[in-house]
């Protein structure tokens, strides 16, 4: 979470804090409003436009995290 927090990128969440409280490990994410790919495709396929233009802004925002040292490693449409 502390590496995490320290990304910047506009298709990353930010994470605010991260902590410890009487023994369990917490952390605090911006609230974004909406659906999540798992959702999404649960109503049926995409678009293809659609559905390459969700894999550019995903890859681009993994790269970035990658670029900093940072592996995602539950990446998945439940998490987009």
């Amino acid at each position: 979470a502390e590496s995490a927090a320290r990304l910047d990128h506009p298709h990353i969440v930010p994470i605010y804090e991260s902590g410890q409280i009487d023994g369990r490990l917490y952390f605090s994410m911006k609230y974004i409003e909406g659906t999540t790919l798992a959702k999404r495709l649960a109503e049926g396929p995409m678009k293809a436009r659609d559905a390459a233009r969700t894999l550019k802004v995903v890859a681009e925002a993994m790269a970035e995290a990658h670029r900093r040292g940072v592996l995602h490693r539950d990446l998945k449409p439940a998490n987009i």
